[in-house]
Order: C-alpha cells, then structure tokens, then sequence
C-alpha cells in the first residue's frame, strides 16, 4: 500500500491479529475499518469512541486521498484536552499522522495496555 502523505511504500506490522500499515518514511499509520476497535480493550468503547469524532471543517491540513479507493477522506476530529485531527474514508478506514496514535492513547483511549506498549516501543524507535 502507499502512503497517503507521501506516497512511500508502507509495511505491514501484525499486532494481537490486526494488520496496521506503516510508514517509515512520515511515521504514519493506516487501520482498515474495524482495527482500531480490534485494538480497544472493550470494542463496544472503540464503536463508542469512533462515534465521538467531529468534522474538522476549518483544518488547515491538505486533504489526502484513501490508499485503497483514491477518494479525498475527510478530516475529523477528537477533541479532548490535546485535539487530533485525523482523516478517514467512511468506506475503508482511518489515517493516523506522526504522533496522532500516540496522543490518541496519552488521552485515555481504552487501548489494550499490551497493544499500548508494543505502539510505544515500535513508533517511538522511528
């Protein structure tokens, strides 16, 4: 798969059975639609949790196309203490830049701690 940011080929990591899809070159992240909830420790709170982010209709970011369907995403956002913005196509999942995957789990996602560290010990390496 290439990457939407800056069109480098990314690799695939498995954690606890879930395929994420990374870039080395940006240092973002890929989820197909259903891994993110795969990775919360309750996935009824990662249903919850996806229903909470917003438009981001005044972000300032370039729009980035879907690795699959090459369709423009769209930006939303968690707005929590320390707000991401990050990009999704309704149809095949989300795109995490540099660092948004770690402030998603610094503000209290209910990730899986094991999953919590083995983020933390792959992306903070990059």
């Amino acid at each position: 798969m290439i990457c939407p940011q800056c069109g480098t080929a990314m690799i695939v990591l498995e954690l606890d059975n879930t395929e994420i899809d990374h870039c080395f070159s940006c240092g973002g992240v890929w989820l197909d639609i259903g891994e993110l909830e795969k990775l919360m420790e309750d996935y009824s709170k990662g249903m919850v949790w996806l229903t909470e982010l917003i438009p981001a209709e005044e972000s300032t970011e370039r729009r980035l196309k879907c690795p699959i369907c090459q369709k423009e995403m769209e930006k939303l956002v968690w707005d929590l203490k320390e707000p991401v913005t990050m990009d999704r196509c309704p149809d095949h999942g989300i795109w995490l830049d540099n660092g948004e995957l770690a402030a998603i789990i610094r503000q209290g996602a209910s990730i899986d701690a094991q999953i919590a560290l083995l983020f933390e010990e792959i992306f903070q390496k990059i």
